[in-house]
């Protein structure tokens, strides 16, 4: 038998159906869940690494945090149990998930894949908020799962940005926004209420979100900045908010005004985008285990890409260009992925490089 205790809440027009709000133990919860195929959806393996990230910093200052989990017990209604305060359910029946599988996959992922037993066993051992139904058949269950996913919202990624300080780049978004006066970013046009920017009527250079994947590739490299990476650069945070601060300024100067107008330019497109923050990491950035520095000459660098033509119809990368946007039409990379871009833009950006190097070689 499983036995839990909590508050009780029963149907007035059916006391046959009720809902228990109780603490379970993960390594319980893990035990005894179950997705089924008529109630659930597809699981998205995607999220579930995600979810799993994110219990993997559970021991950091914030911690986390997982909404109550709603499952269907299948069975007989549970026997309260006066003496123990307990509610007894029969041993060997289902707890079908309505909502949370993926945090539960995700929790899951982390206990197959964690290494560290003493880690482990603090995840197995907390408690999460889990309200069980029963009395529920197959059809109410169903309704049910339909309601609690069609009425609930997802949290906005912009706002995630803002208010989730786990994560040390949105810090660095956050407090690189602060202030308007003189301040590049809000000049170039950061949309902060928007996650996704449509084009060509919205004229921001990019979202918040997409400032911080920016920021992401330009200090590492990658778009996902590593539990590991995330402790070195909170540690050496002032060094890397100054250079950002000069960046983004530099930045500024060497693209044209108004870089999120995709009539003018290509700058507001996200795969652009991405390609300028990695070919400057590259050519700017030096990451070690223990340290983050800045070649001697990387202002150059930034410097340079005033040279390069950003136009509608830039030679440099005409190739990847196709029509958009319908009626409203402009002109925006086929692909969202960068990679391609990349190479254009690494090539056309050490050529003007060496021919600087030519130039001063001649002079001296």
């Amino acid at each position: 038998m499983f036995e839990l205790t909590g508050f009780l809440h029963t149907f007035p027009n059916n006391e046959s159906i009720g809902v228990l709000t109780t603490q379970m133990k993960v390594k319980d919860l893990l035990d005894v869940y179950q997705i089924e195929d008529s109630v659930n959806r597809d699981i998205n393996q995607s999220r579930v690494a995600q979810l799993s990230k994110y219990v993997d910093t559970f021991d950091s200052p914030s911690g986390i945090y997982f909404p109550a989990v709603i499952v269907a017990y299948e069975g007989a209604d549970p026997h309260y149990d006066k003496t123990k305060d307990m509610f007894i359910f029969p041993q060997g029946r289902n707890f079908v998930v309505l909502d949370g599988q993926h945090r539960l996959k995700g929790l899951e992922h982390f206990k197959n894949t964690e290494k560290d037993m003493n880690r482990l066993s603090q995840i197995l051992n907390s408690t999460i908020t889990t309200q069980v139904y029963f009395g529920f058949d197959r059809s109410k269950k169903r309704r049910l799962f339909t309601e609690i996913n069609a009425t609930s919202k997802r949290v906005s990624k912009n706002l995630v940005v803002q208010y989730d300080d786990r994560n040390i780049v949105n810090t660095l978004v956050n407090d690189l926004l602060k202030g308007e006066r003189n301040n590049p970013l809000r000049q170039m046009e950061v949309d902060e209420e928007k996650s996704r920017i449509v084009r060509p009527g919205n004229k921001a250079w990019m979202s918040s979100v997409r400032l911080a994947r920016f920021i992401s590739y330009l200090l590492i490299g990658t778009g996902e900045i590593s539990r590991t990476t995330n402790q070195l650069l909170g540690e050496h945070y002032e060094k890397v908010f100054a250079f950002l601060q000069q960046y983004f300024y530099l930045l500024k100067e060497a693209l044209p005004e108004e870089p999120g107008d995709v009539h003018k330019n290509i700058l507001g497109h996200e795969a652009l985008q991405n390609a300028i923050a990695v070919v400057c990491h590259e050519r700017i950035v030096q990451v070690t285990k223990t340290t983050i520095e800045w070649k001697e000459d990387w202002q150059q660098v930034v410097e340079f890409l005033e040279y390069i033509d950003w136009n509608v119809n830039s030679p440099v990368f005409k190739s990847l260009l196709v029509p958009k946007g319908g009626k409203n039409s402009y002109v925006g990379f086929e692909d969202v992925k960068h990679g391609d871009v990349v190479t254009l833009l690494r090539r056309e950006l050490d050529e003007l490089l060496q021919d600087e190097i030519k130039v001063v070689y001649e002079i001296n």
